[in-house]
């Protein structure tokens, strides 16, 4: 993708963030991203907002412990150490991950209540309440009465999210994110789309970060050529996460 959208105009800069709660690259890139952020001079006219993407759509819940050993053949003590590696770069980003009891799965009803949850300004909020329940606390977030438990923790009407877990609602709305990633030429979570132009896929530094967010501040064309750089080894992608090195 080549040319950017009505987004960017100078003096503000919108950020996409595609995701999942299920991914752990995913909390530690936007972690960085934040640090980033807190550097940036200009923070306080930049907004974000959060895009669904789903990594196991249409998958049946499986532990990770399973996926690892049935899906990339490795032993009981290589998952051990590769879980044991990422847990430590989440620590190192302010992160209690807790993955040896962690599931795999459709995160779709999920990401239907963050768009319900976007009518109230709770979006966020619940996103990062599920991403935590999946990643930190080992909670089966396929499951929809641990969707409405921690739905109602963040202060979503208990009638309104049975009503999305009870049918269909949102679901074109979270199938049209993962086109426009798509359109964007993402492959892989966390993406990062800095004014409908700039492209980062991966758990970037917080350097790669900051130097994005200068680079489109001072950038004044409405059209530009666009750029993406990726990270392919803090990536989460269809045929699974990268596993961090010895």
């Amino acid at each position: 993708m080549t040319t950017a959208t009505n987004l960017n105009k100078p003096g503000k800069i919108h950020v996409e963030l595609w995701t999942d709660f299920i991914c752990p690259w995913c909390g530690i890139g936007e972690r960085n991203f934040l640090d980033a952020l807190q550097a940036f001079p200009h923070c306080k006219e930049v907004d974000i907002t959060i895009r669904s993407f789903r990594l196991r759509p249409d998958s049946v819940p499986t532990l990770v412990t399973d996926v690892l050993r049935e899906k990339r053949d490795l032993l009981p003590d290589e998952i051990a150490a590769a879980i044991d590696r990422l847990e430590k770069l989440g620590a190192e980003a302010g992160l209690s991950y807790r993955l040896a009891g962690s599931w795999s799965c459709d995160t779709m009803d999920g990401h239907r209540l963050v768009k319900l949850a976007q009518k109230t300004q709770q979006s966020k909020a619940l996103f990062r309440r599920l991403f935590r329940a999946a990643m930190c606390e080992e909670q089966a977030i396929h499951d929809p009465d641990v969707l409405r438990v921690l739905a109602r923790e963040v202060g979503l009407a208990p009638a309104s999210v049975d009503d999305v877990l009870d049918g269909d609602q949102y679901r074109d709305d979270v199938l049209a994110d993962e086109a426009a990633m798509r359109e964007h030429g993402g492959r892989g979570i966390p993406f990062f789309v800095l004014n409908g132009c700039l492209n980062y896929s991966g758990a970037l530094s917080t350097d790669i970060f900051l130097s994005a967010l200068n680079k489109t501040w001072n950038s004044n064309t409405i059209s530009t050529d666009c750029e993406q750089q990726k990270d392919f080894a803090t990536l989460c992608g269809p045929d699974g996460c990268a596993l961090p090195g010895n």
